[in-house]
């Protein structure tokens, strides 16, 4: 749910049909998930974001910036900055995102060419 929209919403002078993400938003959770309606059951179009590193760096490292990162994003300042903002934070794992990436490329993958076959 973006920042923008939400007072529009909320005042009335648009309507939401859904938030594209698997779950309802924290942001605005009386607007429902498109995914709740049994014509898009599993639809899931999520922003997300990781933080990447050099191929080879050392673990250690990778472990120190994971813990880091994952005590910022637990600060009730930054939390609440990143909620106005429309960002749902969720920290994980450095294995938790690289499952995350494999998993969206065969999602992907399998949608693709039905996608092409339509547009062309």
């Amino acid at each position: 749910m973006t920042p923008t929209a939400l007072p529009h919403i909320e005042a009335g002078k648009m309507v939401a049909l859904g938030v594209t993400t698997p779950g309802r938003s924290r942001a605005a959770p009386q607007i429902p998930s498109l995914s709740e309606t049994a014509a898009l059951k599993g639809y899931d179009i999520s922003l997300w974001n990781g933080l990447f590193g050099p191929a080879k760096m050392p673990p250690a490292i990778t472990a120190r910036l994971n813990k880091e990162l994952n005590e910022v994003l637990r600060e009730p300042a930054v939390w609440q900055k990143l909620q106005k903002a429309g960002v749902e934070t969720q920290g994980s794992t450095p294995q938790a995102l690289a499952q995350r990436i494999r998993d969206e490329v065969k999602r992907v993958q399998s949608i693709a060419p039905a996608a092409m076959k339509t547009s062309s």
